[in-house]
């Protein structure tokens, strides 16, 4: 579960409406995801988000060995499911997905490309260990100037 303490610049909640929007360097994690962002909007119950918008510089880390970036994203937690907006790419290992969109749905560990579809399988790039990636001890730091260039 994705839990509504996120780490940014500045926080804003409403517990009446069970909304909030986060600004500045925003970094929230749970125990096999992490997602990087300037700018995020929450709807949250209890502890829990359900679902997060992020905008700008958004950098999206699964254990599977999936990373990404996009404009905007769209995370779902009911159906597990990140939707990747304004020049979206999905990275493992070597392949790369770009398109207009991509769902990348986390429990089963598949992405679906939706306009402009391109995979490109095994480009001349630096391969990334994702088994070196720790998720308790990840920062914004890490997701702004780790070890890899998205």
């Amino acid at each position: 579960q994705l839990k509504k303490d996120l780490n940014s610049a500045n926080n804003e909640l409403d517990n009446q409406k069970k909304i909030g929007k986060a600004k500045g360097k925003v970094f929230a994690k749970r125990n096999d995801f992490v997602i990087c962002c300037d700018e995020a909007f929450i709807s949250y119950n209890n502890d829990n988000v359900e679902i997060i918008t992020c905008k700008n510089n958004v950098q999206m880390y699964h254990y599977q060995g999936k990373h990404g970036k996009s404009d905007e994203a769209l995370f779902t937690a009911t159906s597990n499911q990140i939707i990747m907006t304004g020049n979206p790419m999905l990275i493992e290992n070597e392949n790369i997905l770009t398109g207009d969109s991509i769902i990348y749905d986390m429990k089963s560990d598949k992405a679906k490309i939706e306009g402009n579809a391109k995979i490109t399988w095994n480009p001349k790039t630096k391969k990334r260990d994702t088994d070196t990636i720790n998720f308790h001890t990840w920062s914004y730091q890490t997701c702004a100037i780790g070890s890899i260039s998205l």
